[in-house]
């Protein structure tokens, strides 16, 4: 399990790292966005 905590891709759009604690809010805010999850069913 090491490995995922030490785990960091970054492309120009996009970061994967671990959690921090600082996200923890900014994920709470963005999952308030129904515009984040909305879609259209074809």
């Amino acid at each position: 399990m090491d490995i995922i905590k030490n785990i960091h891709l970054e492309t120009q759009r996009l970061i994967i790292r671990p959690y921090i604690e600082e996200d923890l809010m900014e994920c709470f805010y963005l999952m308030q966005d129904k515009e984040l999850f909305k879609y259209d069913v074809v």
